[in-house]
């Protein structure tokens, strides 16, 4: 490049995107914290066997390799 055309260059400016206005509470927070509220109210044993059926679901088996 030459001297004169990186002096002529302009940098944007700033300030360029305003923030999106989104709601505070929606469907899908009222549901997580419904569903994190219930979900510290389980007992272990519960727990374990709610993490086993999500596992069979994601995976379609029960067995996964801890390190994938």
């Amino acid at each position: 490049m030459n001297k004169k055309a990186v002096k002529t260059m302009r940098k944007p400016a700033p300030g360029g995107k305003k923030p999106v206005a989104r709601p505070v509470e929606t469907n899908g927070t009222k549901w997580a914290a419904e569903n994190r509220k219930k979900a510290s109210a389980l007992s272990d044993s519960e727990r374990e066997a709610l993490f086993k059926r999500g596992i069979l679901k994601i995976y379609g088996r029960q067995e996964v390799c801890a390190g994938r």
